[in-house]
């Protein structure tokens, strides 16, 4: 039986580079245990979830890439993909436009006020701004502000990715259906 698979090389070197920080002292290490072993018991959970965890495990894969790789503009790229499998929807874009859709999504999922919700709104902005001008114009490297933003970038994927994997593992609310509280249906 053969056992040997092969790695892809920017996964091997992306591993290779993972540095845990603070793991010398036996606190450190047991709170490092206790997060890995919560983190993979929600992995399981959500690959265990089978067709429902579809766009949650691609973009994770996106995004993953997203770190793997050394060409910033194109984890640029993979970073965007990962919150367009997640927010994106062919037909609502068609109607409201991709990057509306897209940063109103984002900003309804992950904004708990409406400054919070401007803010992404703003930044969602540029952040596609900047995608555009890789995908569509040949942009070669990205500014000091746009390295900013390539940061946040990373951030919003990261948000949204754990508000999607939090709401495909809460338990559906029970629905009870007809009036609503305080007697308004």
């Amino acid at each position: 039986m053969d056992t040997a698979f092969e790695i892809d090389p920017e996964f091997s070197d992306f591993v290779e580079r993972v540095e845990i920080v603070g793991a010398n002292d036996k606190t450190s290490e047991m709170n490092w245990r206790a997060f890995t072993n919560w983190s993979l018991e929600r992995i399981g959970a959500i690959f265990g979830a089978g067709t429902r965890s579809i766009r949650i495990r691609r973009a994770g894969r996106w995004l993953f890439d997203s770190y793997a790789g050394s060409n910033q503009l194109l984890a640029f790229v993979q970073a965007m993909v990962a919150l367009e499998i997640l927010l994106g929807d062919k037909e609502a874009s068609d109607l409201t436009g991709l990057t509306e859709l897209l940063s109103n999504r984002c900003a309804y999922l992950l904004g708990e006020t409406q400054s919070e919700r401007h803010e992404i709104l703003q930044k969602f902005r540029a952040i596609y701004h900047v995608r555009s001008q890789i995908v569509h114009s040949g942009k070669s490297r990205l500014t000091d502000k746009e390295q900013v933003l390539f940061f946040e970038l990373r951030g919003l994927c990261r948000k949204v990715l754990a508000k999607e994997m939090q709401l495909l593992l809460t338990p559906p609310r029970p629905h009870f259906g007809g009036a609503a509280p305080g007697g308004a249906t």
